[in-house]
């Protein structure tokens, strides 16, 4: 028995001979074929992993919890792990961001009760390892098991392709689109006036279409005397009267807004404008009836919290801005 016997024989009892190596070979037999059988079968699980790794595109299965239970290489490569590490890890808690974690962790929760169905189609964002959003589409099917008569849901297969890169092209060209109907429609407007007021006025309109725009300005600029002089002005939304505005000599450091921009020729956004409005020497404040004394100003209401000032250019040279 020590040896791995399976019966004893006596001498007396050869007749049994048969029946004992008839069950010899029976259990090696059986044996043989459990071994085949776990070979064949992990053949089998070698050659489906290779088959969706050879995919290009991202495949993942997820558990009733949402747990990772299978994952391919794109998949890994594009959420910036190896495929081991992301194995039994929750998906929500390990590849959502924290702003879209609760929502998908409660769609899957009602989709595993039977509360709702999972889109065979949807977009969702994702964080790699490395902390980068990434916006996935994913194609997703229910997987089910059978608990006697009853068929359950277990989870979710899901491939994904990414289409971050796609879809920033995509709001890119849409904004472009948007941006060149508009300035065909001002241009349109343009050429039906000459009126300067009227053009400052869609250009207003144009302006507050795209985002939120309570006071607008528009300077001209004198290299002559260097002096910078307001000659247009919207307060929330009102033309105002600018008749008591005085000019403001040109700062040659570069101090104050609209200088910074005229002698620059750029662009400039503050998004601390009050902070930024400090070093200014002189400063104006203005409301649909004119000028306000500097005493007579509560910052807190009156002055804007951030301010977008771009040059108005002419044959190469500041003419003055539009703020």
């Amino acid at each position: 028995m020590r040896q791995g016997a399976d019966d004893y024989l006596m001498k007396d009892r050869m007749a049994r001979l048969g029946t004992a190596i008839d069950s010899a070979l029976s259990k090696k037999a059986l044996r043989d074929e459990k071994r085949r059988s776990g070979q064949i079968l992990e053949h089998e699980r070698e050659l489906a992993q290779k088959y969706l790794d050879i995919a290009d595109v991202m495949i993942i299965a997820l558990d009733r919890e949402g747990n990772i239970t299978l994952v391919n290489r794109k998949g890994a490569q594009n959420l910036g792990y190896p495929a081991q590490d992301l194995m039994g890890k929750n998906w929500f808690e390990t590849c959502i961001p924290a702003a879209h974690r609760l929502d998908s962790k409660q769609r899957y929760k009602a989709f595993m009760k039977e509360q709702a169905e999972l889109n065979d189609n949807f977009k969702q964002t994702i964080i790699t390892r490395s902390g980068e959003e990434r916006i996935i589409d994913w194609h997703s099917t229910q997987l089910w098991e059978w608990e006697g008569d009853v068929k359950q849901r277990i989870g979710a297969l899901s491939s994904g392709e990414d289409i971050t890169d796609r879809e920033i092209a995509q709001m890119e060209l849409t904004k472009k689109s948007e941006l060149i109907s508009e300035l065909f429609m001002v241009g349109k407007q343009f050429g039906q006036t000459l009126d300067l007021d009227e053009i400052y006025k869609n250009v207003y309109a144009s302006i507050s279409n795209r985002m939120p725009c309570d006071h607008f300005i528009i300077s001209s600029y004198d290299p002559r005397d260097k002096l910078i002089r307001c000659e247009y002005v919207i307060f929330e939304g009102k033309v105002s009267d600018i008749s008591q505005i005085p000019p403001l000599p040109l700062n040659q450091k570069g101090q104050g807004t609209q200088s910074k921009v005229i002698l620059s020729g750029e662009g400039l956004y503050l998004a601390d404008y009050v902070t930024f409005r400090k070093t200014s020497q002189k400063a104006y404040y203005v409301n649909q009836n004119g000028v306000i004394n500097h005493a007579d100003v509560d910052e807190k209401e009156h002055i804007p919290r951030s301010a977008l000032i771009v040059p108005l250019i002419r044959e190469g040279k500041s003419v003055g801005v539009s703020q």
